[in-house]
């Protein structure tokens, strides 16, 4: 976390926090009405860091140590604030963030994704309302409450003694762009005992946005107490994730650059079982490309033994053993095998947390069907030349092993990875330390339009 410091944005002083790593998504988050950037909790934000996101807070205008102006005689409009926050986008060096409002904030984020949209990559509006006559007021307790003292919002000369000039700002945007220019994924969360704007508000938000996602949360009112975070922070995490592709992206990096190229999987596993991204390499059914050979060997593996590389959350070791294997399906991923565990209850399967780099020697030559499924690609060079080596190793006498993998193809250039495709070189040197080339095909990418796969067959001699 670094200090809270004081920057010039959008021509004035605001104050701004920052928490997590700067290389990491950023999230900025923008309180309402005459809340200072301690509205949002320290540890709301080092948590959403944790989930390896850039946090960023800061001082509205009239809040905390940011600048002020006379009560009742504010300078600025809510457009105004809006470009607040892209100014401190700018002061940062952040190309684009996701903006989370709350309250107010709502229309300030909102406004700030309708102008600068290509700086917006998603917003998150909370307890915050659209605005609309056909909507519920604000709770007769409440309003009883706000009633029973503090100054009148419509007569100045009362705010004298208190700052409240949010409340007497411009919130018009006439010409505006509207909802109608922001085409960032928005997610809206709100309370369904809010007493300021009744749920209904939260409902009419989100079919103001198409797409839009919405999440009600039980027992909750204006406010986002300390145990509503179990479930928005995984919330945010997930919207704000771009998926488990991207968040795959930015863990191999990190895992790379560590020097560990394979401790990203769990990190990946872990944060979609937490409910911050979504479930990665999540299917159901075997691959296309492995029942088709299957069906075409007329496999049958009755009193055979088999193991499935990197088997994920289970769907080709449950196919396997649908074969009539006697079935191993390992992963370097511990979340992973418990997933799997969970998804198929009861499976012949026999789960296992293993590496690849460094398999259980009684392993070695030990099954008669080794499947490899986009497995070896996920790893970059070094290690994968081990990784394929080991992947022949497992193959036992007069065994099998199945490789499908995506394909590199010698006229594009290599990619950046992961996944990184697999040339025809590095298909055929899993034909090594006595395994022998059946066969290798490029074929179409089942539900992929354009891509390609290798199918390739190795088989290894019976006992000499």
């Amino acid at each position: 976390m670094s200090g809270e410091r004081i920057v010039k944005a959008n021509g004035v002083h605001l104050c701004v926090e920052t928490f997590g790593d700067g290389a990491d998504p950023a999230i900025l988050l923008v309180h309402g009405a005459s809340a200072s950037m301690l509205w949002w909790e320290q540890d709301l934000c080092e948590r959403i860091a944790a989930g390896r996101r850039y946090v960023i807070r800061f001082d509205n205008r009239d809040t905390g140590r940011s600048v002020s102006y006379p009560p009742g005689r504010p300078g600025y409009s809510i457009r105004d604030m809006a470009e607040d926050a892209v100014g401190i986008l700018d002061v940062l060096g952040v190309e684009r963030a996701h903006l989370v409002g709350r309250s107010m904030a709502g229309g300030i984020v909102t406004l700030a994704a309708a102008y600068h949209h290509d700086r917006v990559a998603s917003l998150t509006l909370v307890s915050t309302t659209g605005g609309g006559p056909d909507l519920p007021p604000m709770s007769k307790e409440f309003t009883d409450y706000v009633g029973s003292g503090g100054p009148d919002p419509s007569d100045p000369s009362s705010l004298a003694s208190c700052l409240t000039n949010h409340f007497v700002i411009d919130t018009n945007d006439p010409g505006g762009p509207g909802h109608r220019q922001i085409d960032a994924p928005v997610l809206v969360v709100h309370g369904e005992l809010d007493p300021v704007f009744p749920p209904a508000h939260g409902r009419a938000l989100q079919q103001s946005f198409p797409g839009a996602e919405l999440l009600i949360l039980e027992q909750t009112g204006h406010e986002l107490p300390p145990p509503t975070w179990d479930v928005v922070v995984p919330a945010i995490l997930r919207h704000t994730s771009g998926g488990w592709e991207e968040e795959e992206e930015r863990l191999a990096s990190k895992s790379l650059a560590a020097g560990d190229p394979t401790g990203w999987f769990d990190q990946l596993y872990s944060a979609a079982a937490a409910g911050e991204t979504d479930m990665p390499w999540d299917r159901r059914e075997p691959h296309p490309l492995l029942h088709q050979w299957a069906q075409s060997r007329r496999l049958a593996g009755a009193g055979r033994r088999a193991v499935v590389v990197g088997c994920g959350l289970g769907a080709d070791a449950e196919y396997t053993a649908g074969l009539g294997y006697d079935t191993v399906g390992f992963d370097v991923s511990g979340t992973a095998v418990r997933l799997a565990t969970v998804r198929f209850p009861g499976s012949t399967v026999r789960y296992v947390a293993a590496d690849l780099l460094d398999p259980p020697q009684d392993w070695l030559r030990a099954f008669d069907l080794v499947v490899e499924v986009i497995t070896v690609q996920a790893l970059p060079d070094p290690p994968r030349r081990q990784a394929i080596t080991n992947v022949g190793r497992l193959v036992g006498h007069g065994g099998t092993l199945i490789v499908i993998a995506a394909v590199q193809d010698d006229n594009t250039p290599p990619a950046q990875g992961p996944p990184w495709p697999l040339s025809r070189a590095e298909i055929g040197a899993f034909a090594t330390d006595g395994l022998n080339l059946v066969r290798i095909e490029n074929v179409a990418a089942p539900g992929r339009l354009g891509e390609r796969r290798w199918r390739a067959e190795f088989h290894r001699g019976t006992k000499g």
